[in-house]
């Protein structure tokens, strides 16, 4: 040992620790010896405490073996359906140091952690039934439960993993009212749903996501209409039609979710003040202008024919018995010639 480590062992916290560790030895508190024992190694690099943890560590699975042997494998145990619950209260009485050890030795970690997802064969059972509820349609079951989970993507589908993904997304955007985000994020759920692989799952799906679509639709259409106005009157009249056509729509799925009685009152609001202000508006000013330039021109027509009119008589200024009298030039008469 160099002179070093010597210094370092006579310091008075490696002193305290050792001290601490005989201690604890000799009470037979393992779990606090492995505590002891794993900052001492850290702190001394000492090869003598390294040897004491190995060894604290065989004994603590010499107890293990004796248990396994006794009950089985921890890992096997948990795959025949042995719930984790009953095996960690068994090492609880048996091995009562169990947990300061799990990360020492992989079965116990097993025993505190369980399965991976990919091979807990009760996790893949309720992953089965999810998607059976999930090609039903009961989307927001589905993603609760799988939240409780923990979203284990490793052990389920590939597929189911996405349309989650999907639906939880969505349905992220609308619990925030972001209805232009979420009628984004509605494409690409729809496109999977329509793809051969979701079959499957297309029709329960679709019975849910079709009004969801239509509801963000319309909530989208409701924003469009408290812009900043600036729409021409054509536009205007386009989103009055839509608005109208989204009442009836609301109006014939209201008895099935009377959730939609507040998006009925405010679309009906909003027609109420676009058929307002399009009776206030005054007519646009293009139609007046086609008029009056309609009437110059039959203005100059008529002026044309009576010059025409006026000057197709004979030479002489006699009257044509066949040209008809022009009221605003008539012709002198008799006596008028010989004044």
């Amino acid at each position: 040992m160099d002179p070093e480590t010597n210094q370092l062992e006579e310091s008075p916290h490696l002193a305290t620790l050792r001290s601490q560790f005989r201690t604890a030895i000799l009470s037979k508190r393992k779990a606090d010896a492995r505590g002891i024992l794993g900052k001492l190694v850290a702190m001394s690099g000492d090869e003598d405490d390294r040897r004491n943890l190995d060894e604290l560590i065989k004994g603590v699975e010499s107890e293990l073996k004796r248990y396994t042997g006794e009950l089985g494998s921890i890992k096997k145990r948990l795959q025949d359906g042995t719930t984790l619950d009953a095996i960690q209260q068994e090492l609880g009485s048996r091995i009562s140091h169990w947990r300061a050890f799990a990360n020492d030795l992989g079965e116990l970690a097993l025993a505190r952690d369980g399965l991976p997802a990919h091979e807990d064969p009760k996790l893949k059972e309720r992953l089965k039934v999810l998607e059976g509820k999930l090609a039903e349609g009961a989307v927001e079951n589905v993603l609760s439960e799988w939240e409780e989970l923990g979203a284990p993507e490793a052990a389920a589908g590939g597929l189911f993993v996405q349309i989650v993904q999907g639906f939880s997304t969505v349905l992220d955007q609308v619990d925030q009212a972001k209805w232009p985000q979420a009628a984004i994020d509605t494409r690409p759920l729809v496109t999977l749903l329509e793809s051969e692989e979701a079959i499957s799952f297309r029709d329960g799906c679709k019975k849910y996501l079709d009004p969801l679509k239509k509801r963000i639709d319309w909530e989208v259409l409701l924003l469009k209409q408290t812009g900043e106005g600036k729409e021409g009157r054509k536009q205007r009249r386009i989103l009055l039609e839509d608005l109208i056509k989204a009442k009836d729509e609301i109006q014939r799925q209201i008895g099935k979710n009377t959730a939609l009685k507040d998006l009925l009152d405010r679309v009906e609001e909003a027609i109420e003040i676009y058929s307002r202000e399009r009776l206030e508006q005054p007519e646009s000013t293009g139609g007046v202008k086609v008029i009056l330039v309609i009437l110059a021109v039959l203005f100059m027509i008529v002026v044309v024919v009576w010059l025409y009119m006026r000057n197709s008589g004979d030479p002489n200024g006699a009257m044509n018995p066949h040209h008809p009298v022009n009221p605003l030039n008539p012709p002198l008469s008799m006596s008028s010639a010989y004044s």
